[in-house]
C-alpha cells in the first residue's frame, strides 16, 4: 500500500481576520488564518458541541486572490489541492 494519501477537507467559520504577508523582493505571498469546524453529537440522551481549530495557509496567486474575501466570521470549506504522483 504505498502511495496512500489522506486527504481531509474542513468546513467551518474563520476565527478572526486573516493574516497576508507580501514579501515584494522574493516574490512570496501567503495568507493565514484559522477555522473553527463545530461538530454536535448525542452524550448520554444530551446534545453536545465540540470545536476544533484547524491553522490554515494559503501561498501563491490563491493567496493574493483570497486575501479581501475571507474575513471573520466568514464560512469557508477548505479543500487541499493534491499535486505530484
Amino acid at each position: 500500500m504505498e502511495n496512500v494519501t489522506n486527504l481531509v477537507q474542513l468546513a467551518g467559520n474563520v476565527v478572526k481576520d486573516p493574516k497576508f504577508i507580501f514579501d515584494e523582493k522574493n516574490d512570496f505571498r501567503v495568507l493565514n488564518f484559522t477555522v473553527v469546524v463545530t461538530r454536535q453529537y448525542v452524550r448520554d440522551g444530551r446534545f453536545a458541541n465540540d470545536k476544533s481549530f484547524h491553522k490554515v495557509s494559503v501561498r501563491g496567486k490563491l493567496a493574493e486572490e483570497y486575501k479581501d474575501k475571507i474575513k471573520k466570521s466568514s464560512g469557508v470549506q477548505v479543500t487541499p489541492i493534491v499535486t505530484g504522483k
